[in-house]
């Protein structure tokens, strides 16, 4: 995917299967995905090149680990999507983040995270550090903002249009409940 044009070829979707794929527990939907895998994926290819793939609705859980979480879980499928457009997002986002960004980062992450902060706080004695996260950040950035956002890097047809159809896919776990939505 290394020029502007997003490619969706068969092998570019495997790829993000694989991707997707690693390191996920074997969940009953997992299963039944796997069990049809070629074709799923054969499907989702020719979906997206006519022009006809769409988005699944979301399911809403409720985690607790440490704490309580609504969280929202897309399909599968979609999901496979999702990292196909996270890996041509990073190819033209990754570049102009600064150093310290440590999420969602190749060679980044917590550990890293960790060992940077400690290796400034010696260099620093009386340094100050400051930690950040947006709490639930695409349940409240403005969806309009974020398409302008990516416009302004994404000039793929292809691209815009699978970045909106996800984009307005999503409904918030408020507006779910609101439309007296269950858990699963």
């Amino acid at each position: 995917m290394g020029s502007g044009s997003l490619v969706i070829s068969h092998e570019n979707i495997w790829n993000a299967w694989r991707s997707f794929r690693r390191g996920k527990k074997a969940t009953r939907e997992m299963l039944e995905f796997e069990s049809h895998l070629i074709s799923n994926l054969v499907n989702l290819h020719d979906d997206i090149v006519s022009g006809e793939y769409y988005h699944s609705s979301y399911r809403h859980r409720r985690v607790t680990e440490k704490k309580r979480r609504d969280i929202s879980v897309a399909r599968i499928r979609d999901r496979v999507v999702h990292r196909i457009m996270y890996e041509y997002l990073v190819e033209r986002f990754d570049k102009i983040f600064i150093f310290d960004v440590w999420s969602c980062r190749a060679g980044k992450g917590l550990i890293g995270c960790i060992r940077r902060t400690r290796k400034l706080l010696n260099k620093n004695k009386e340094g100050f550090f400051w930690r950040s996260g947006i709490v639930k950040f695409f349940d409240n950035v403005s969806h309009e903002k974020l398409a302008e956002c990516l416009k302004r890097r994404v000039s793929d047809p292809v691209a815009l249009v699978l970045l909106g159809t996800i984009i307005k896919s999503y409904e918030t776990v408020k507006i779910f409940k609101e439309r007296g939505g269950a858990y699963w």
